[in-house]
C-alpha cells in the first residue's frame, strides 16, 4: 500500500486566504510607498495644476455643460418673507448660468460646486439660504437641463470671514471626472 504524503504547506491547504494576505500586504506596501504625498483629493494646489482656472463672467465648458459664473456678492443677513437669516460668517451669492451643449438632458445639483480657500479648506453650499435670497435669484439645487437650453440662479455658501482667495470648484457630474476652477476674485 502507497502511503500518501499529506501536503504540510499551509498556504497550500488554505489558498484563499493566503490570496487575501497577499493582498493585504502589496496594499500595505503601496501605502508606504505613496505616504510621501501628503496632497488630498481636496488640495487647490494639486487640482489647480490638472483643472483649468478661470474667472468671473467668463464661460467654460466641461463635457457638454457651459458654465458662467456672473456675479459674486456678499451680504451678512439674508432677509425672507417671514424672518431674516444671519451669517454665521459672510454669506457668498453666486449667480450662475449653465447651459447643455449636448444632445441630451443633464441634471445637475449644487453639490457639484465646492468653495477653497487659501488656507486648504473645502465649503459646501448653505442648503437653507436661498430660500432667504430670493431676490438675489432662483436657487439652483437640482435641475434637469434639456438640450440647448440654459438656466439661471444662485449659489449661497456661509464661509468664515478670515477666508480669502476663494476658488470655485465645478464638478460635472457625481464622480467628478472633468472639472474647473473659478476665481472669485476675494
Amino acid at each position: 500500500m502507497v502511503s500518501e504524503v499529506k501536503d504540510k504547506n499551509w498556504f497550500r491547504r488554505h489558498w484563499i486566504i493566503s490570496i487575501f494576505l497577499g493582498l493585504i500586504v502589496v496594499g500595505m506596501i503601496s501605502s508606504i510607498f505613496n505616504s510621501g504625498n501628503n496632497s488630498t483629493s481636496g488640495d487647490v494646489v494639486e487640482t489647480e495644476n490638472e483643472a483649468p482656472i478661470y474667472n468671473v463672467r467668463q464661460s467654460f465648458m466641461i463635457d457638454d455643460m457651459r458654465y458662467t459664473i456672473t456675479n459674486v456678492q456678499t451680504t451678512k443677513t439674508l432677509e425672507g418673507f417671514f424672518s431674516i437669516k444671519e451669517a454665521g460668517g459672510i454669506f457668498y451669492i453666486i449667480s450662475i448660468t449653465v447651459e447643455n451643449q449636448g444632445t441630451e438632458p443633464r441634471e445637475y445639483f449644487t453639490p457639484y460646486f465646492r468653495i477653497f480657500d487659501s488656507q486648504k479648506r473645502e465649503f459646501s453650499d448653505d442648503r437653507e439660504a436661498p430660500s432667504y435670497a430670493s431676490e438675489y435669484g432662483k436657487e439652483l439645487f437640482f435641475e434637469q437641463l434639456q438640450p440647448g437650453l440654459s438656466k439661471e440662479g444662485i449659489i449661497v455658501f456661509d464661509l468664515p470671514t478670515d477666508a480669502i482667495d476663494l476658488k470655485l470648484r465645478v464638478k460635472n457630474g457625481v464622480w467628478g471626472l472633468s472639472d474647473a476652477y473659478v476665481n472669485l476674485g476675494i
